[in-house]
């Protein structure tokens, strides 16, 4: 008996890791959306999922956009399932960062809630940027800024932002 047990417990462990967080209902059965083509790699995000032993496999998604874009190289998708996200991203490179959105929708179902904590809610340095899925609204500051990078919204809005002088765009 006390074999099977220890078999029993190593087991239960196993798949507690493998469900991201510890049989978190919702951290299992995150969606997310299917890669472009041509993606050269792929990471996955989920704001359900614990930070810790994220490794931005879809087993282990991170819980942070920002996490993922640090971890991607050039030419790679992050994959995000819907949720809203709390953080300012910063991408330097090419990179497409895909959430879920239904074609014709103009954003108004983006999957991809970006709520930016500090003024600028996107920046891209460098590099091009494609999003597919966002909802940026309520920045401090300029909700996307291509500084350096060129950036193409698919089926995303941007709204409720306001620029440097105070005007809302």
């Amino acid at each position: 008996m006390r074999n099977f047990v220890s078999i029993a417990a190593l087991s239960l462990g196993g798949l507690w890791i493998a469900g991201c967080g510890g049989g978190d209902d919702a951290c299992a059965s995150a969606a997310f959306p299917g890669a472009p083509a041509g993606a050269k790699g792929s990471l996955y995000v989920s704001a359900d999922c614990p930070a810790t032993g994220a490794d931005g496999t879809k087993d282990h998604p991170f819980s942070k956009i920002s996490d993922a874009i640090a971890r991607s190289n050039a030419g790679d998708a992050i994959l995000v399932a819907a949720g809203t996200y709390e953080e300012n991203l910063a991408i330097d490179h090419d990179l497409s960062i895909v959430g879920p959105s239904t074609k014709g929708k103009k954003g108004d179902d983006a999957g991809i809630i970006l709520q930016s904590p500090s003024p600028d809610a996107i920046v891209a340095t460098s590099g091009d940027v494609t999003l597919t899925g966002f909802d940026v609204s309520g920045a401090a500051g300029v909700g996307v800024f291509a500084k350096g990078g060129a950036v193409t919204f698919v089926e995303s809005k941007v709204e409720h932002t306001k620029s440097a002088n105070g005007t809302a765009y």
